[in-house]
């Protein structure tokens, strides 16, 4: 079988969803391999959340409503 850290990221993707699947339908044999690709794909997604994005306010491309029509 072919080893998590060896596959490309949609074959990763595709396969770990495949995996949870098979486990949440009561494969408890499935669980190690499962959480064998889950763990690969936080590896190397794991920059790719928002969870490390700022916390600064953006600057709103328009202005509110009530400052359009407001003086």
């Amino acid at each position: 079988m072919t080893q998590p850290d060896q596959l490309t990221d949609q074959d990763l993707i595709a396969r770990t969803l495949n995996w949870r699947r098979v486990v949440m339908h009561g494969n408890e044999q499935a669980r190690s391999v499962a959480h064998a690709h889950e763990v690969e794909a936080r590896r190397r997604f794991a920059g790719a959340t928002t969870i490390n994005g700022t916390l600064e306010a953006l600057e709103p491309k328009r202005k509110p409503l009530w400052h359009r029509l407001l003086p």
